[in-house]
């Protein structure tokens, strides 16, 4: 580089800083003048090929016509006239260059009063199963008055809560005692109708009660189809042996399961309320009707279910007769059935010449206080 720091148009050689010996700084006046020199016009002959490196140096000329804000020409004395200058950017085409952005498969779209209306329905829904889940003797009070004090207003909404009450006792039979309770508090619950139903039917006690008697007067049929039935049914519509068929079996053979859990638990649920006052005796001499006229084995394990909870509450003087009836009826059904019917039939038979004493004593759940003396019982 000694011929450019000798060449008479370049300046002097910069200045080199004296702490920093290995390097040299340039001034802007120096590699402004550099630029022009006559061998920075020229390619070196012993410099490899570079696309950095041009064959030939860019002149004035070979530069397309592009004026930009950054540039000096856009510039001119008058501020006035640069205001009012426009940008214009010529010779770019996008024709070839376009790229379309990727499609979600799930969009965001404005919200509507229909997914207004089912976020308030998952939320109420949420609630009521976060109190039922955490429902124990202790604190019932205490979530007894977190569930009046939700916000239903509808009938819709009061719908909802008795649905969502329903199947979470009919699933789970182990707590239907305090869950029953819970219903005993709500009974008060009212809203205002919509046009087409009567006043007396817009409150929790009304719909509760309509919802178990469908439930109690659903096709059994359908509910205790047999597996063997079921796969031999699937089997006929879907012939090949394939994936999907096999995932239909499974999903329907759960689907029954859970619809006879849900059968057995309403009548569990039937019970406890009768048992509290909420469903009058007349419902249950209904219920134990309907069951006797059946013949399924299914039936009549129901009204075994049936008679071991509320046999006791029913065998009064006043309804002796009718009990007498009844139980004219099991013993005929006892002689006839098979070994698993006959032997639940005849538990019945002895539960009632055993005054309604079970053999084996049935417990739920419990206080702390009850827990702590059940222990100090056992330790003295």
């Amino acid at each position: 580089f000694k011929n450019y720091f000798v060449s008479p148009s370049l300046p002097p050689l910069p200045y080199q800083n004296t702490t920093h010996k290995d390097k040299i700084i340039y001034d802007r006046s120096f590699l402004l003048a550099l630029r022009l020199s006559p061998l920075s016009l020229v390619k070196p002959a012993n410099c490899e090929d570079n696309d950095v490196i041009l064959e030939e140096p860019i002149t004035a000329d070979s530069i397309p016509e592009c004026r930009g804000e950054l540039t000096e020409d856009y510039f001119s004395s008058d501020p006035q006239n640069n205001f009012n200058r426009k940008r214009v950017i010529t010779g770019i085409s996008l024709e070839n260059d376009q790229k379309l952005l990727h499609a979600s498969d799930k969009p965001w779209k404005p919200g509507h009063k229909d997914q207004q209306k089912e976020n308030k329905n998952k939320n109420l829904e949420s609630s009521v199963l976060y109190i039922m889940n955490r429902l124990t003797p202790s604190n019932f009070k205490k979530l007894a008055e977190e569930m009046m004090a939700l916000e239903i207003t509808t009938f819709e909404d009061l719908e909802l809560v008795v649905s969502t009450v329903f199947d979470k006792v009919a699933i789970e039979t182990k707590f239907v005692q305090a869950y029953a309770s819970l219903c005993q508090v709500m009974l008060g619950l009212q809203v205002e109708p919509p046009p087409t139903i009567p006043k007396n039917k817009a409150t929790f006690r009304a719909i509760l009660v309509t919802k178990c008697q469908k439930a109690f007067e659903a096709d059994k049929s359908v509910i205790f189809e047999s597996a063997e039935e079921i796969k031999k049914r699937i089997t006929e519509e879907m012939k090949e042996d394939t994936p999907s068929r096999a995932e239909k079996i499974e999903t329907t053979l759960y689907h029954m399961k859970l619809s006879q859990m849900k059968f057995f638990g309403n009548i569990s649920f039937i019970c406890e309320l009768f048992k509290l006052g909420i469903l009058p005796e007349v419902i249950i001499h209904s219920c134990i009707t309907k069951l006797l006229s059946c013949t399924d084995d299914e039936s009549l394990f129901s009204l075994c279910r049936l008679i071991t909870a509320v046999g006791k509450h029913i065998d009064t003087k006043k309804s002796k007769a009718q009990i007498d009836k009844y139980f004219t009826r099991i013993t005929q059904l006892a002689a006839i059935s098979k070994s698993r019917l006959k032997f639940a039939l005849c538990d019945v038979l002895d539960l009632r010449k055993n005054k309604w004493v079970p053999r084996t004593k049935t417990t739920g759940p419990k206080t702390l206080e009850e827990i702590h003396k059940d222990f100090k019982e056992e330790q003295s």
